[in-house]
């Protein structure tokens, strides 16, 4: 791990380019833009980083676009960590022009749920009101359209505690493992 700005900047030079990072990227078969690939993230850090490019809402929506899956990292010849790279960029990027709402919001799920959690369900009344819709959408850019999960007052760890596990049926030799 390298970690000051000079040396992701070396890093990402180590993408050479070739492109064979494209068909592994879920992100880029889907949108099909090459500057949500690996090959074009390389480029955006690049260009953020040598002061090319100052648009800092594109570079924030092209860090985005990442989803850090690795699936890039079997394909590179040169054994790039494309997803490492981005997310040292986004942490640079956030270290010069902040964190936006949405970042910091997004990143508090528990905080989240438990606040949802304890109001259910007016929580869930006013989360699908258009007035409650409109201001997601405009403060965190979460589309309005965009189902939301419905919060409830009693945690799936309390239901299920409260439960008596079904009878067996018929002779059934599988496991089940329930994360929480």
């Amino acid at each position: 791990g390298h970690e000051s700005i000079d040396d992701l900047e070396v890093d990402t030079e180590h993408c050479i380019r070739c492109g064979l990072c494209l068909t592994a990227c879920p992100v880029f078969s889907e949108l099909e833009w090459e500057s949500v690939t690996p090959r074009g993230h390389a480029n955006v850090i690049k260009a953020y980083l040598d002061g090319t490019l100052e648009d800092h809402d594109l570079v924030k929506e092209n860090f985005d676009h990442c989803l850090k899956c690795k699936q890039c990292l079997d394909p590179c010849p040169a054994g790039v960590e494309i997803p490492n790279l981005v997310l040292r960029a986004q942490e640079h990027h956030h270290q010069e022009q902040g964190q936006t709402l949405a970042d910091i919001v997004f990143a508090k799920p528990r905080l989240i749920n438990t606040v949802g959690s304890l109001a259910a369900p007016l929580s869930n009344i006013v989360a699908e009101t258009t007035p409650a819709r409109a201001i997601m959408e405009e403060l965190l850019g979460m589309d309005a359209r965009r189902p939301l999960p419905e919060f409830n007052r009693e945690s799936f760890k309390k239901w299920f505690d409260s439960h008596e596990p079904e009878p067996a049926v018929g002779d059934l030799d599988r496991d089940v493992a329930i994360y929480i």
